[in-house]
């Protein structure tokens, strides 16, 4: 799939009380703005047409945008976040989609985010974590795969989510962290890919990959 659009949040001051597995204290609130901002230009350097939006105070995590919706040419999925305190930032997201393609949204019943699905060509590859159940991934495989698509899930052992241990780079390759073994599975379902160990972040922009 060719990207041409991508949509960024800018942080809030208050995303120091957002969710977090990592114990590295409190962020630099300046620090984060100067990232977001050159992580924004790479993007536009890279011919990508940017919506930034405002910055959520009353949602510290509002700014990971991809864990709130999962968007394809036919449609958009609004999922139903894991976490209790993001699931209102939905309400924000969904209207940049409507009227521009169908929009689902997925009932309470189940939970899923978009950092636990991984879309390789027509394949979604969507983690089972602390973050998304099995109820949201048959509620989400109900949504897409009437368009073509097809819906497998992967136990992830580590990790907050899937794709915080592997990306699809195109190309028939993936990229992984050193915790790739928490997602062994993926390699057996998918023996065309490449999988290259690798200590650095799976989500990497304007940056060398060794």
């Amino acid at each position: 799939m060719h990207f041409t659009q991508a949509i960024a949040r800018l942080p809030a001051d208050s995303c120091g009380s957002g969710q977090t597995t990592a114990q590295l204290g409190a962020p630099d609130i300046a620090a984060t703005g100067r990232q977001f901002l050159a992580y924004v230009d790479t993007l536009l350097r890279l011919g990508l047409k940017v919506t930034v939006l405002p910055a959520a105070p009353a949602f510290p995590d509002a700014h990971f945008v991809e864990d709130t919706a999962v968007i394809m040419p036919e449609l958009a999925v609004i999922t139903h976040p894991g976490a209790p305190s993001r699931q209102g930032e939905v309400d924000t997201i969904a209207p940049l989609f409507e009227g521009e393609r169908p929009v689902v949204r997925m009932s309470r019943h189940g939970h899923l985010d978009g950092g636990d699905v991984l879309l390789v060509d027509r394949q979604f590859f969507i983690g089972l974590t602390a973050r998304t159940d099995e109820a949201g991934i048959g509620e989400f495989a109900a949504a897409v795969e009437p368009y073509g698509y097809r819906v497998t899930a992967i136990d992830v052992s580590a990790g907050l989510h899937l794709k915080s241990i592997v990306n699809y780079v195109g190309r028939n390759t993936l990229l992984l962290t050193e915790d790739y073994s928490a997602i062994l599975p993926l390699a057996a379902l998918t023996p065309s890919l490449s999988p290259k160990r690798n200590p650095m972040p799976a989500t990497r922009c304007g940056s060398t990959i060794p």
